[in-house]
């Protein structure tokens, strides 16, 4: 067996040193985050290169062959392996496929359009087996979890516990497995030719889900060839998706591209009434808003690379009340055409308040009041961090708070001082924020402080 490592080693090197350019992939880096955008901004550009990128992968695949065909086809999954992104992960996996560890394994669990997982148990000569585990590898998340990657399962509440199970993501999973644990990470793609295999593995209507948890607490949602019904005489080990050869093959002609070069589309715009999404110069999306629309909206972009293989992200976008918006429905329109009176520093009632922390605060006009910021002292003794507290409207976008310092009170001499949001329990549309400077401040002999509001 160390021979033959040592063989596919240099396999590799040789084959890589002779290609004119690495195949790669497409893959989602950096998941666009939900938006929560001011009512009449203008149109807002996102750069979509820094949200998708390429992977070069190996010029070889697992592929993973079942006992099952269609249409006198054998059912096998090939699994093309990121070639650097994940160095111990990549060498973790090829150890258990290159030592025969994964020879009749089969997938334990399947949930539907979410994942279908493998790798810790295999068939034996009579009876199930586990697979058995090499030291845990270092997590190395990166790759987002998107549909049809292959990342490590582990333990839960440790990051760095995976050993030797995997699975394949079924559905798009970057907002509910990226954040977990530490991350899960990717190591590669299910080839886009035996990506549809997945999906009958993944189908109950083909591979129904048994509760077989009496047998082994993994076996839970244990898929099973649909013929099973749990009859006498019918044992579920003859129904199981198992794999009696696991192999490294070339990676076939027409799965991956040199380009790294990828062609992004709209796929979807749940609320067009709302905001219209393009791509502009290639490479640049374009969220263009409509005047005074308020609502919610789910935008999906894809990315496709120079053979046809795509990653799809999609972002919610929630345009909320402006300052803009909110002028224009207490205003006439002398009053808009004077800043002085309609602008978010004016005052024309005088009762100390402007406009703007009228609007975020939530007050209505006219009528003197004090100012609902209060200043709740120095936190932390001698670490001198002031703290504040004030109400502040949770469904409006495009307003920005900050502490600053001044010891002379100019306007000019305004300090930024960085914060923490301590708490901000919300009573309907209001929530009460507690803000205090992250580090200590200076003494100085006069010191002022103050909470700014300012319209991004």
């Amino acid at each position: 067996m160390k021979s033959c490592n040592l063989f596919y080693c240099s396999c590799l090197l040789l084959t890589t040193s002779l290609s004119a350019l690495p195949q790669v992939l497409p893959v989602l880096n950096v998941p666009m985050t939900d938006l929560r955008e001011p009512a009449s901004r203008e149109p807002r550009t996102i750069s979509l290169n820094s949200v998708f990128g390429v992977e070069e992968i190996d010029d070889q695949v697992v592929r993973f062959s079942s006992e099952y065909n269609s249409d006198g086809n054998p059912l096998y999954v090939d699994l093309a392996l990121f070639s650097n992104r994940v160095p111990l992960t990549r060498a973790n996996f090829l150890n258990y496929v290159n030592s025969g560890a994964y020879t009749n394994m089969f997938f334990h669990r399947s949930v539907q359009d979410f994942v279908v997982q493998g790798g810790g148990f295999r068939l034996g000569a009579s009876n199930w087996e586990p697979i058995p585990a090499n030291a845990p590898v270092l997590n190395e998340f990166g790759v987002s979890n998107t549909r049809g990657t292959i990342s490590m399962a582990k333990n839960a509440e440790n990051p760095n516990s995976a050993t030797n199970q995997f699975f394949v993501s079924m559905g798009a999973n970057s907002d509910i497995l990226d954040p977990q644990n530490g991350g899960f990470t990717v190591f590669g793609r299910v080839t886009k030719e035996t990506m549809p295999v997945m999906a009958i593995f993944n189908d109950p209507n083909s591979f129904r889900v048994w509760n077989g948890s009496s047998i082994n607490s993994a076996f839970g949602e244990l898929p099973l060839f649909f013929q099973f019904t749990n009859s006498f005489g019918q044992n579920y080990l003859d129904y199981l998706i198992n794999f009696p050869t696991v192999a490294l093959v070339p990676l076939p002609a027409g799965q991956a591209g040199e380009s790294t070069a990828l062609t992004y589309s709209i796929m979807s715009n749940s609320n067009p009434s709302l905001v219209t999404p393009s791509v502009i110069s290639g490479t640049q999306l374009q969220l263009a808003f409509e005047p005074s629309i308020k609502g919610v909206s789910t935008i999906t972009i894809r990315a496709t690379d120079s053979v046809g293989n795509t990653v799809d992200d999609s972002f919610i976008v929630n345009v909320l009340e402006s300052y803009t918006t909110w002028k224009n429905s207490q205003f006439n329109v002398i009053e808009l055409a004077n800043s002085a009176i309609s602008g978010p520093l004016g005052d024309h009632e005088g009762d100390k308040l402007t406009n703007l922390e009228l609007f975020l605060h939530g007050l209505p006009r006219g009528g003197y009041r004090m100012s609902p910021v209060i200043f709740e002292g120095f936190q932390g003794g001698s670490a001198r961090k002031p703290r504040f507290r004030f109400p502040f409207r949770n469904d409006i976008a495009g307003v920005k708070y900050e502490i600053q310092r001044s010891t002379s009170l100019e306007s000019d001499t305004w300090a930024t001082v960085p914060h923490t949001l301590i708490s901000s329990p919300a009573i309907g549309n209001l929530s009460t924020l507690t803000i205090e400077a992250t580090s200590a401040q200076a003494t100085d002999a006069k010191t002022f402080y103050r909470v700014a509001f300012t319209v991004e």
